[in-house]
């Protein structure tokens, strides 16, 4: 930035608009906000629109109530599940952008590494199972494809926490739902079974 006159050292979130302002002219401030708030819209709503598939998922399997898997006669998307996450979305708009960053590198994270296990899982005890596409390389191929992100995942997750500047009420915070997961499993799923048996219990008598 030194070729422009900008230096980049004070920069804090935002500075991209007043960089873009001061190099250019205001109208290129005014496009980088404006491009800001439709990438923002966009991944909000593409994240909303796959993320209520999970407690639709998780109701449908008996872990949630069954309002959340509840789909609306017109499209047949989880109203439920859409308006809860947008609350819970919201609501953690207080967190402040530090906070928000570090929850989504553990959590997003530690999500991913879950879904690579899931996927080298699912070739151990489902080898038969139909699929639109296949990984080739079998069980080792499938390992080997998920080594190298979850290395890079683990660095990220180990230099946030390393980090002198990180905000120890976030780390904190992505602990305690990260520890909170197994245990809400097991309640939920204990949950799910008596569940099950009270429906098969009903329906033979």
């Amino acid at each position: 930035m030194q070729q422009v006159g900008l230096d980049a050292s004070g920069w804090t979130t935002g500075s991209w608009v007043g960089a873009a302002t001061a190099v250019v002219g205001p109208w290129l401030g005014t496009a980088v906000v404006v491009g800001g708030v439709v990438s923002a819209f966009g991944m909000f709503n593409s994240l909303v629109l796959s993320y209520s598939r999970l407690p639709a998922a998780l109701a449908t399997d008996g872990f949630l109530p069954e309002i959340f898997g509840k789909p609306l006669a017109k499209n047949g998307a989880p109203w439920f599940s859409v308006l809860a996450c947008a609350i819970a979305y919201a609501s953690c708009l207080g967190l402040g952008f530090d906070r928000l960053v570090q929850l989504d590198i553990v959590l997003y994270g530690l999500s991913l590494v879950l879904e690579f296990a899931a996927l080298a899982m699912l070739r151990v005890r489902e080898p038969a199972l139909s699929r639109p596409f296949r990984i080739p390389g079998g069980l080792s191929g499938v390992i080997a494809l998920g080594v190298p992100p979850t290395l890079l995942l683990g660095a990220a997750l180990w230099m946030s926490f390393a980090d002198p500047d990180s905000s120890p009420g976030g780390m904190k915070l992505a602990a305690s739902l990260v520890a909170a997961g197994p245990v809400l499993f097991f309640l939920l799923k204990g949950r799910a079974a008596r569940q099950a048996q009270a429906n098969a219990a009903v329906s033979e008598a």
